[in-house]
Order: C-alpha cells, then sequence, then structure tokens
C-alpha cells in the first residue's frame, strides 16, 4: 500500500519512492557534473601539454639562437679587424710612399703583414682572436680571418673572415715618365805628345732633370712626385694621398 508523502509516496515498509520523472532529472543532473568534471580535466592535460612543448621548444632553441648571436658578433670581429688592418696599411703607406728611389715602382715595405697588429687589436676588442692575416699589397686586400674567443656549448668556435682594400691598386702602378739618373761627369783626358802642353779634361755630357711633376699612374690614380735630392722621388702632396685612401670592406 503507497501513501502520498510530501511530494514522494512511501510504501508500506517506509521506503520513498522516487517517481520516474525525478528518477531521470536526478540522473540528468549527475551526468552533467560527471561532463563538467570530465570537461575541465581535458582542459588541463591540454594546458599541461602546451606548456611542455613551449619548455622543449625554449630548451632546444636556445642553444641555436645563441649560435647565431656568436656567429654574427664573430663576423662583426672580422670586420673591424679587416678595416683596421687596412687602416694599418694607410698608414704605413703614406710614410713609406714619401719617398722612393729613381727605379720602377716596387715598394720593398710592402710585406703580408703589413697592418696585422692593428687587426689583431680590433679582432681581441670584439671578443675574437686573429687566426690568419695578410695583405697582398698587388691586388690590395687585407684578407682576415677570427675566430670567437667563447666556445659554443658543443666546445666548437665560431669563425669568420673578411676582406678589405685601401682603395688604390698598388699592383697595377708603374711611373709614366721616368727621368733616366744623371751621371757624375767623368774626365777624360786627350792623349798628348812630348814637349807639348797637355789639353784640359773633358765631361761626358748629363741629362737635366725634368722640371715638372713625375706621375706614378695606378690604374685611375694619379699620384705626383718630384725629382729631389740625392736623385729620389719626393711625394708632391702627402695629405692629398691621405685623403685618397680610404680603408673599405669588400664582399
Amino acid at each position: 500500500m503507497l501513501r502520498q508523502v510530501g511530494g514522494r509516496r512511501r510504501s508500506a515498509t517506509g521506503i520513498d519512492v522516487v517517481r520516474a520523472d525525478e528518477r531521470q532529472d536526478l540522473m540528468g543532473r549527475g551526468g552533467r557534473g560527471g561532463a563538467g568534471e570530465s570537461g575541465q580535466v581535458a582542459t588541463g592535460l591540454i594546458i599541461c601539454t602546451v606548456l611542455g612543448l613551449l619548455t622543449i621548444m625554449f630548451m632546444v632553441m636556445l642553444p641555436e639562437g645563441s649560435a647565431v648571436n656568436q656567429k654574427s658578433g664573430t663576423q662583426n670581429a672580422a670586420d673591424a679587424a679587416a678595416l683596421a688592418g687596412a687602416d694599418g696599411v694607410i698608414k704605413s703607406i703614406v710614410t713609406d710612399l714619401a719617398t722612393l728611389p729613381l727605379s720602377a715602382f716596387a715598394p720593398k715595405t710592402f710585406s703580408c703583414g703589413l697592418g696585422e697588429t692593428d687587426a689583431a687589436r680590433l679582432a681581441a676588442s670584439n671578443n675574437a682572436q686573429l687566426t690568419s692575416y695578410c695583405y697582398d699589397w698587388r691586388a690590395d686586400q687585407a684578407v682576415v680571418r677570427v675566430q670567437s674567443i667563447r666556445a659554443l656549448s658543443g666546445g666548437q668556435h665560431s669563425q669568420a673572415a673578411a676582406l678589405a682594400k685601401t682603395g688604390v691598386p698598388w699592383g697595377e702602378c708603374a711611373f709614366s715618365s721616368l727621368p733616366k739618373p744623371t751621371p757624375e761627369p767623368t774626365h777624360t783626358p786627350k792623349p798628348t805628345t812630348s814637349g807639348s802642353p797637355s789639353s784640359k779634361p773633358t765631361s761626358s755630357p748629363t741629362s737635366s732633370a725634368p722640371t715638372g711633376p713625375i706621375h706614378l699612374v695606378c690604374g685611375a690614380i694619379t699620384i705626383d712626385y718630384t725629382l729631389g735630392p740625392g736623385g729620389r722621388l719626393v711625394l708632391t702632396d702627402p695629405g692629398a694621398l691621405s685623403n685618397l685612401l680610404k680603408a673599405r670592406l669588400v664582399g
């Protein structure tokens, strides 16, 4: 026998009997609660997965970024060293070309190591060390190779190279109208007969020095000299030569 108690019916044994519509309502609410909890768990898993992937990417990309930055810094050091080497060459050239012998253009002071000290100093100031250097005066090229002082995580040192010029193709230089050296006068006495007075010695003819400038032609560039004391060539305008020369990177 069932009795109505509140909104529910109670059996004779005292057990509440839930109606079918109430049972469906309770089941629906329980199902919705379970689905909400499952959605929260799935969202948490997605967030953890994304964070893990970002961490892995950061750990992988950090060394790569460091290597790229060091490579860029090493290249900057090579460029600075090459320019410094070319500047050192220019300083030496202005001094060395102030006077030249009266002969074909072949400067003996133009060596492979010209400007190397300046290049090494600039490389060191940019956290790199000079591994090779040579100035080829005929091609007007200061070739520099450097490597980073600090090693990467794998123990490697980044390397870089650079090339700079002074702006004058020295290998093409030649004097356009080089005068011949003036010979010293020589005395050649004429043979005399006995009893006759000896004749005065005569000197051999000499060439006169040119009064105009002597041109050192280097491609499209002309450097003027004059004939100075002792038969040496003297640079007419050292300041003009200094302004003409300028260190510049190539490539």
